[in-house]
């Protein structure tokens, strides 16, 4: 099978200038619509980043994020602004994007903290009996 991966596209800002969000806004529409029709309840969450993320990364990460939030409200689905609530240092974002294990933890417990409160958790454990 012949699979894109992430080493086949360029991630420049000619890229991102040609590749527009709005690609980015179908996808995440479609994905929603698919995992509703499969009875799935959707999260659609923000992604934290620092400056390490690259230049690149810095200049999207706000309109994608931006994105994600709009779909949900649109969508009516829950949003998670995980990029709002991140601790966002060396120690969690290493390299301004990826969470080390320090990052992955809090990352964790940010996630269920947000599920308990939204009460998606009892839901699903409901669901489970």
């Amino acid at each position: 099978a012949d699979l894109v991966t992430h080493e086949d596209v360029a991630f420049t800002k000619e890229a991102a200038d040609q590749n527009t969000s709005r690609f980015f806004e179908r996808n995440t529409r479609y994905l929603v619509t698919l995992a509703q029709t499969m009875g799935a309840e959707v999260v659609l969450i923000s992604e934290p980043y620092t400056e390490e993320a690259g230049e690149t990364r810095i200049v999207l990460m706000p309109e994608h994020n931006t994105i994600m939030e709009k779909v949900a409200r649109e969508e009516g689905v829950y949003f998670f602004d995980f990029a709002e609530v991140m601790t966002k240092d060396k120690e969690h974002l290493p390299d301004g994007r990826h969470v080390s294990q320090k990052g992955s933890d809090l990352k964790r417990d940010l996630y269920f903290q947000y599920l308990e409160e939204q009460g998606l958790v009892e839901k699903m454990l409901s669901g489970l009996q």
